[in-house]
């Protein structure tokens, strides 16, 4: 996939993502706001309800005294001087005494519950101008959702009293009410936004994938195509006549002919080993081997690269035992790669030293070289299968990524261990720890 189009599909989707997380808010909070206008329509109605039922009820208490009053009121009246005070005092009595707060308690409890709305909640009752006349318990705060209504609202004379409505827990209430939508929307987005990031990585594994892969092909031919041409050059050179009569001449050409097929060979067989290492089937001959004369057969392959690059290798073994169980093959091939890297990304005059110690259950073998060194971030893709560190200006460096890989996956199928310290410009140190018994790996 092209760099362009993955980059506009990257943030087509996060847009997208973005915009559905916003829908989602959106409609999480109208449907709050619906949610809360209902749960006020129903107090409301509640309030009102308990409001008629505490009017009707002080209706028919006052009716049934003002029966016993009558035939008294009679007598009464001739010593009144106002009778229209008479009425005031007696048919229309104070709001104070109309109210009976056990009742305006039980209304209250029935009309709420009979709405279906089930969270506590405090009342008062108070005057016009504020004053609590009366409250069923001590209110610290009085929240935004309060409900309130006038009492005897039909009275001509008396004082304006209101009942009021306290939900401290409104918010906790609306929100558990919708806590089956909050999850499943919940639930929704997080699907989307794993789903996002997790065809993000994808994609962005992809296209760093179809990178490496560019660059190995690129080397890879670059290390063939060196070879190859030397090989024809070589054949061209042995047809000559005057060359075929000089043996010196014949034997060199020989020689670089079959020294350039071996490179060949070799080329072939890291790529071969690689790809059955990822695949699980590359099979181990397990032996016991002595590390230390392992160590010395490939410093001997390297004798005259050693010398070439005027090189020093210090040895140092001070594992008193170096027997090990594993597959000798693949242990020389790992420690060949070690020793190849450590010469190739050394500066003049390369410095390697290889160690060899023990430790409890393991052999330990140390390669440190006075390279290039590595950067801390580059140090954590190393063993990544195709990845070359960055050389900077050393373009004479050649390789192709697998060599790291291919040791890594030879510690695993030993089940040991590999570590790496290392200084930009200061150089690199490889630690190997081998078990010196051998477990199959499932």
């Amino acid at each position: 996939m092209k760099k362009g189009l993955a980059t506009l599909l990257v943030w087509l989707g996060a847009f997208s993502l973005l915009a559905l997380v916003a829908l989602q808010v959106y409609w999480v909070h109208n449907t709050y706001l619906l949610k809360e206008q209902s749960f006020a329509d129903h107090i409301q109605k509640a309030l009102h309800q308990t409001i008629d039922e505490l009017e009707n009820w002080d209706a028919v208490k006052r009716q049934s005294e003002n029966l016993i009053m009558t035939s008294d009121s009679v007598q009464t009246a001739q010593w009144a001087d106002d009778f229209g005070s008479w009425i005031e005092v007696d048919i229309f009595p104070s709001v104070e005494e109309r109210i009976d707060t056990a009742l305006v308690d039980s209304l209250l409890q029935k009309n709420i519950w009979k709405e279906g709305v089930k969270t506590p909640f405090y009342y008062a009752i108070v005057r016009e101008d504020g004053m609590v006349f009366w409250k069923n318990q001590d209110m610290e705060s009085e929240e935004s959702h309060s409900y309130q209504a006038k009492l005897f609202p039909n009275d001509p004379v008396s004082k304006t009293f209101f009942l009021r409505l306290i939900f401290p827990e409104t918010s906790k209430y609306l929100i558990g009410s919708m806590w089956k939508m909050l999850i499943i929307s919940g639930l929704l987005l997080t699907g989307l936004m794993w789903l996002f990031f997790y065809s993000f990585l994808t994609i962005h594994r992809q296209r760093k994938l179809s990178e490496l892969k560019s660059d190995f092909i690129n080397n890879m031919t670059h290390e063939l195509k060196t070879p190859i041409a030397t090989i024809s050059l070589a054949c061209e050179v042995l047809q000559d006549k005057d060359v075929q009569k000089s043996e010196n001449s014949r034997e060199r050409y020989i020689k670089m002919i079959t020294e350039e097929n071996t490179r060949l060979g070799m080329l072939v067989e890291n790529v071969l080993r690689t790809s059955l290492f990822e695949q699980g089937q590359m099979k181990m001959k397990v032996q016991v081997i002595s590390l230390h004369e392992v160590v010395q057969s490939v410093l001997r392959s390297f004798d005259l690269q050693v010398k070439n690059r005027r090189a020093v290798v210090i040895e140092d073994y001070l594992a008193k035992n170096d027997q090990l169980e594993g597959d000798v093959l693949h242990i020389t091939n790992l420690v060949f790669n070690l020793f190849d890297n450590a010469l190739k990304y050394s500066l003049e005059m390369p410095e390697i030293q290889i160690t060899t110690k023990e430790e409890e259950g393991f052999v330990v073998l140390e390669v440190a070289d006075n390279g290039i060194g590595i950067s801390k971030e580059n140090q954590k893709r190393i063993f990544e299968k195709l990845y070359r560190v960055p050389t900077g200006n050393i373009h004479n460096v050649k390789g192709y990524g697998l060599g790291l890989s291919y040791v890594m996956g030879v510690v695993l199928k030993h089940k040991g261990q590999i570590q790496v310290e290392s200084e930009l410009k200061k150089g690199t140190k490889f630690i190997v720890k081998l078990p010196r018994k051998y477990e199959a790996v499932n």
